[in-house]
């Protein structure tokens, strides 16, 4: 689907209830109440209501996106700098608000990115990018993106969903 909902009009919470995605190269168990869109490097899940278009523009402003990219650099704090980089010159109001922090997704080491954003629908969004090399040397990604407004309700599903992922294989 090009949307799902109406971007503008109130959002669930995410469900306590979770399924599993297996898109390819990895696996997460996400909100069953939340709609997979697929593109060619990435996958967005997200609640109703938090992805379409609202004034004129396609906006997503709840849920997560999975995705991978080539990776500019073998060294995973500049691979990272470097996606941002070609993330910023489309969105130039996306800003880091605070340290890149360490962590481990699917027993391998990644990094921790905390973003703000003007929010299509009014005030600040809050986003969250973790990234970790796949054996092939390309990029992962998991992306958070909330309102401020909505950060507490949705940081245990984002928690759960990045404490889930698997790496299954290259693509």
């Amino acid at each position: 689907p090009s949307s799902v909902g109406t971007p503008g009009q109130p959002v669930p919470p995410p469900s306590s209830q979770f399924r599993t995605i297996n898109p390819g190269v990895f696996q997460a168990a996400v909100p069953s109440n939340w709609t997979g869109l697929s593109s060619t490097n990435a996958i967005k899940l997200v609640p109703q209501n938090g992805y379409g278009e609202l004034n004129g523009q396609t906006v997503f402003t709840h849920g997560v996106e999975f995705g991978v990219a080539r990776a500019a650099s073998r060294d995973l704090s500049r691979a990272t700098e470097a996606w941002l980089d070609t993330v910023v010159q489309s969105n130039p109001g996306l800003k880091i608000a605070g340290d890149q922090q360490a962590l481990r997704i699917s027993q391998r080491s990644a990094i921790g990115t905390p973003l703000v954003n003007p929010s299509p629908l009014g005030g600040t969004e809050r986003l969250g990018v973790y990234t970790a090399f796949l054996a092939d040397g390309n990029l992962f990604y998991y992306l958070t993106i909330v309102p401020e407004s909505d950060r507490e309700t949705y940081r245990p599903a984002f928690q759960r969903i990045l404490q889930s992922i698997r790496f299954t294989g290259v693509r």
